[in-house]
């Protein structure tokens, strides 16, 4: 059951060669170790006891006694695997966090931190304090332990004490479920224990098993999907948004005007309605207080709803008394602008009609929405650029905009070239450097539908009266010769979203992925203004650290490609520059083998050299030498060599690299006879 480690896949489905190849046997360290100590387990092993001796002194626990049934041997193993694992991982880079592997490591950190309190009876934070004996005990083989414990040992305190607040209610609650007497924990009970105590599914499992209980996994991800949808309530969709279209048709509040185009803050008299958050729906509400979570309509705001995949504006809104109104999410329904977040101080009262005000001021986050424009703008150029480079036919199937990147989705029956890439980056990146102005205006559907080339969304419905956006081609212009076969050189498309008034102020742009997400439809994403600069300036130092590494060609090679390949995986380069530096990464491999083949060349023909030299010089029926330069392989060729020379000989061979030590011995059977035994030998 061989494993070989060959390859890398990125998220393209690529397939890197790795700087280092390996065959895994599943015959490990730990597993040699306790072979070579004669133990049944590895966790009887010198690995383990130094870690076991850190336990017994931070818990004041009896000692470990091996045993597989214990529930105190039990938590010593669960625990000392457990800090091994936590240690290296946050030392890695990584933390505990509620997703991906963030959400592996804080799971393992509370099954340890529940063995200590429940089985060792630790109610203090203490898986801490053994960072430093994971360090002691593996710090030579892995120097990158010693590099700041102390920052480990932090984070994992952090965890402990927030586990802390809640775990001990639910050991008494899970205790509470159990002492019950039914045979099952339900699934609504594990979403409890995890919601409001912080225990995760397979902690629950594990302690229902030491009770002979069973938990009801479907049960706790239905109730799991159910919290899913009301987290998204908070937000963009879920049955609270239905509760909100509910209150749109039937309360019929008046329509929102966006004020959002050219500002960002304003003060403003305006009706303000108020519908707070209660369970999985919105109902209208008197009054709104500080930690409610609630949806604010407003008649006027600056605030932008999400739409067109152009996500929602946040900031905040004041009331005259001092309140505030945390927006952390802004929606739209019909002509209805939602503004959804939590009250973050003093009071919140509805306005009992519509014709009522409240002197409020609107706060935009300006930042995020420039950083959000910027993206909008540069995808209308990209849309441009690959109708024009790349297929006259693709028509755009979806697309998101944030503050982050700007993610479009379009028709192609084929990934992009490499070229094709380059020239839309720099198709996109010339209409930035050209500084063209950019128009707005609403128009009359059907006449804008006659723009040559105007662009729409496929199988988008869009109202009487739409909202044009023009790169570089005056609207004014446009409009009084719409038929113009000019215009189809120029980015016109209808869009409501938020943009740019000069496509300079994007300031950059760099493809960071091209993909497929189906059959026929790919995906690009890219970054403009500081984030693109930032992605090339780092791709550029990656592809120069690369083309270093091949001219110098120092001996630490595969160490410094290792590094190299781990820096590209966790920095957001360029499409075309991380290729770039993927093929040189990959010449390098070619080096390293070449290197390997010689040096494993050199090295057999001094193996065979010193051989044929002991079989011509020693004398005697007993042989003991050592060959340099030999490893295991090559001993063996060495002692065929000797036993052609001397068949009649006892041999004794021994070879060391610094690091490694092998020996190989053979006795003919006359001398057998005579008590000579080469397996006592290389025991001894």
């Amino acid at each position: 059951n061989l494993v070989f480690i060959q390859f890398n896949r990125d998220s393209n489905g690529t397939l890197d060669p790795l700087p280092a190849k390996h065959v895994d046997t599943g015959m490990g360290f730990e597993r040699i170790s306790a072979v070579l100590e004669g133990h049944d387990s590895c966790y009887d092993t010198d690995i383990f006891s130094p870690i076991f001796a850190g336990i017994r002194k931070v818990t004041g626990a009896r000692e470990y006694g091996g045993s597989l049934e214990d529930r105190t041997d039990i938590a010593y193993r669960v625990i000392a695997d457990h800090i091994r694992t936590l240690s290296f991982a946050l030392t890695d880079g990584a933390v505990p966090s509620n997703e991906g592997r963030g959400y592996v490591l804080r799971r393992i950190l509370r099954r340890a931190v529940r063995h200590g309190r429940q089985t060792l009876g630790v109610h203090e934070p203490f898986l801490h304090r053994l960072v430093p004996t994971v360090v002691d005990a593996m710090g030579q083989a892995f120097p990158e332990l010693k590099k700041d414990p102390k920052e480990v040992m932090d984070l994992i305190k952090a965890e402990e004490k927030a586990f802390g607040r809640t775990i001990d209610r639910g050991i008494a609650l899970f205790e509470d479920l159990a002492g019950r007497g039914g045979k099952a924990v339900s699934g609504r009970d594990a979403f409890e224990l995890y919601t409001t105590h912080g225990f995760p599914l397979d902690l629950t499992q594990v302690m229902a098993k030491e009770r002979g209980l069973t938990v009801d996994v479907a049960g706790f991800e239905s109730e799991m999907l159910r919290h899913a949808e009301l987290s998204r309530d908070h937000g963009r969709g879920g049955e609270a948004r239905e509760s909100l279209i509910a209150i749109v048709q039937k309360q019929n509040p008046p329509a929102t005007q966006f004020t959002g185009y050219g500002q960002t803050a304003t003060t403003a008299d305006t009706f303000c309605l108020i519908y707070r958050l209660l369970g999985d729906h919105y109902e209208p509400a008197p009054e709104a207080t500080v930690g409610d979570h609630a949806a604010m309509v407003l008649g006027r705001t600056p605030f932008y709803a999400e739409a067109g995949g152009q996500v929602g504006d946040v900031g905040f809104i004041e009331n005259d008394a001092g309140g505030i109104f945390e927006v952390q999410d802004t929606i739209k329904v019909g002509e209805v602008i939602f503004h959804l977040g939590k009250v973050g101080g003093g009071k919140w009262t509805t306005c009992a009609t519509h014709h009522q005000t409240r002197k409020l001021t609107l706060h935009v986050d300006g930042d995020r929405r420039s950083r959000i424009m910027k993206n909008h703008t540069a995808t209308h150029m990209l849309n441009r650029a690959l109708r024009d480079l790349v297929n006259p036919h693709a028509d755009q199937r979806g697309s998101l905009v944030d503050d982050q990147k700007t993610r479009f989705d379009f028709s192609n029956p084929s990934g992009l070239s490499p070229e094709q890439i380059d020239q839309v980056e720099q198709q996109v990146n010339a209409d930035i450097t050209a500084d063209m102005r950019i128009d707005d205006a609403i128009i009359e559907q059907e006449q804008a539908r006659k723009i040559n080339g105007l662009r729409a969304v496929f199988g988008e419905k869009y109202p009487p009266k739409v909202r044009v956006i023009s790169i570089g081609a005056p609207l004014d212009e446009v409009l009084c010769e719409v038929g113009n076969e000019q215009w189809r050189r120029y980015s016109i498309e209808f869009c409501g979203g938020t943009h740019l008034k000069r496509t300079s102020n994007a300031e950059g742009f760099a493809i960071v992925a091209e993909e497929a997400v189906a059959k026929g439809i790919r995906r690009i994403t890219a970054l403009t203004g500081a984030s693109a600069h930032q992605a090339r300036a780092q791709g550029e130092m990656l592809l120069a650290r690369a083309g270093a590494l091949q001219q110098s060609v120092p001996d630490d090679l595969a160490e410094a490609a290792t590094e190299l390949t781990t820096a590209l995986s966790r920095t957001q380069v360029p499409a075309l520059l991380g290729a770039r530096i993927r093929q040189q990464l990959a010449e390098i491999q070619k080096i390293l083998k070449k290197r390997q083949k010689d040096a494993g060349k050199k090295a057999t023909n001094l193996v065979v050299d010193t051989a044929r030299r002991i079989a011509e010089q020693e004398q005697g029926k007993i042989i003991v030498a050592a060959i340099d330069g030999a490893d295991g392989n090559t001993l063996r060729d060495a002692m065929d060599i000797i036993r052609k020379k001397k068949p009649h000989a006892a041999l004794l061979l021994g070879a060391t690299d610094g690091k490694k030590v092998a020996f190989i011995a053979a006795v003919p059977k006359d001398l057998i006879t005579q008590g000579l035994k080469a397996g006592d030998w290389i025991r001894q």
